[in-house]
C-alpha cells in the first residue's frame, strides 16, 4: 500500500522524485523486491536535482544501497562500480568501510583473486576501520591462503 500511495505521489508530479524514489526502494528492499530496489535506487540517483549543493540527505544513501544492492543481486561487476562510485562521491558515509570489504568480496566472487587479495590488504592497512571489518578482511585473507594451498597440495 505505502509504494501505491508514493506511485500515485510520483504520477502526479508531486513531491521531490529522488527522494520517493529512495523511500520506495527501502521498502522493496524490506518486502524482497530486491531487483525492483535496484530499479528505484538508480531512479533516485538518476533523478535528483544535481544543482543543489550540498546534494540532499538519501542520496548518499543511495548510492551505498544501489551497491549494496548489487552484490546482495549477485550482480557483482556492478556492484564494484557502484561502490567504487560511492566511495569516491561520499568518502566519510558510515557504510564506507563495509563498502570497500564488499568491493575485494566481488572481485573474489569474479574470480579476480589478485584484485580482492590487493584490496583486502590495502583495506587492512587503514587505521581508521571498523575492527570487525578489519579482522573479517584478515580472515578473508587467511582463507584464500589456505585454499592455495589446499590446491596446490592435492
Amino acid at each position: 500500500p505505502a509504494i501505491e500511495v508514493y506511485r500515485d505521489i510520483l504520477n502526479k508530479g508531486l513531491g521531490n522524485q529522488s527522494d520517493i524514489h529512495y523511500r520506495i526502494a527501502k521498502i522493496q528492499m524490506q518486502t524482497d523486491g530486491l531487483k525492483d530496489a535496484i530499479d528505484s535506487f538508480n531512479r533516485s540517483i538518476q533523478t535528483f536535482d544535481r544543482a543543489k549543493k550540498p546534494p540532499p540527505e538519501h542520496i548518499p544513501n543511495a548510492y551505498y544501497d544501489y551497491g549494496i544492492s548489487s552484490y546482495k543481486n549477485e550482480n557483482y561487476e556492478e556492484a564494484v562500480k557502484a561502490l567504487d562510485r560511492a566511495r569516491k562521491l561520499f568518502p566519510d558515509h558510515p557504510l564506507s568501510d563495509w563498502a570497500e570489504f564488499l568491493i575485494a568480496e566481488s572481485f573474489s566472487k569474479l574470480k579476480n583473486l589478485g584484485k580482492s587479495i590487493n584490496r583486502m590488504k590495502k583495506f587492512i592497512q587503514v587505521e581508521k576501520i571498523d575492527p570487525l571489518l578489519k579482522k573479517a578482511a584478515e580472515n578473508k585473507l587467511k582463507i584464500i591462503d589456505w585454499e592455495k594451498k589446499f590446491k596446490d597440495f592435492s
